[in-house]
């Protein structure tokens, strides 16, 4: 299983403005008669279901790592013992250190992916701050707030590595897009639309190496 990656959202981040660039063709740094700003409140009951997605996809990776440790289990001899004995559901008795390494492992990998959903689900409240040169981000998953000028490039860096991040205008819809650098091989994508009957929607595409990409839809509705 791959390490655990960040919604860019969950740990505080450190956002380092490149000098001002133009725009990606699909990116513009003007923004339209649209205003992003307000308190908005996540409408459960209409947003999709991040925890029932992903841990269906990391259930299905965690048996495709299993049968491959099985295998080990079963080729591979202690020095002095030959292949680990199996233990029984009753045996009382410490398993084989074989079997401990991979028990641990497993457990790991269940800790990432736990990790992994909570940053990716959305935060209940987001409160958003639209100035004439700088949108502000601001939520309830501990994060702080995130700073973008649109059609500016930045640096970000987490946890898990650094990301490239553009934002802009993409019609009526601020967009954000970071990319990992370096090590870190994820891809994350925010669009941000305010719908015509009122609601905040996030469209957030996230690409993890051994998992693969998924997309989710999340809706917001003004707070009172």
């Amino acid at each position: 299983m791959p390490r655990p990656s960040l919604r860019v959202f969950s740990l505080v981040s450190i956002f380092v403005f490149g000098a001002a660039c133009s725009s990606t063709p699909n990116l513009a740094p003007k923004g339209p008669t649209t205003n992003l700003s307000g308190r908005w409140t996540l409408e459960r009951h209409t947003s999709d279901n991040v925890r029932d997605r992903l841990l269906a996809k990391f259930d299905r990776e965690d048996r495709r790592w299993r049968k491959v440790e099985d295998k080990i289990v079963e080729v591979t001899p202690t020095p002095a013992e030959g292949p680990p004995r199996p233990v029984e559901p009753n045996d009382n008795r410490p398993p084989p250190e074989g079997v401990s390494n991979i028990q641990w492992m497993q457990r790991q990998r269940q800790r990432e992916a736990e990790y992994f959903i909570s940053l990716v689900a959305p935060a209940s409240n987001i409160e958003i701050q639209q100035g004439a040169r700088e949108l502000r981000f601001s939520s309830d998953k501990g994060q702080g707030s995130r700073s973008f000028i649109p059609g500016r490039r930045a640096t970000l860096f987490i946890a898990v590595g650094g990301f490239d991040v553009n934002s802009g205008w993409m019609e009526n819809s601020y967009l954000i897009q970071s990319s990992g650098t370096g090590d870190n091989e994820m891809d994350v994508t925010e669009l941000y639309t305010l719908l015509d009957d009122g609601r905040l929607e996030e469209r957030l595409t996230v690409r993890v190496p051994g998992i693969g990409k998924e997309s989710f839809r999340f809706f917001y509705r003004r707070a009172p």
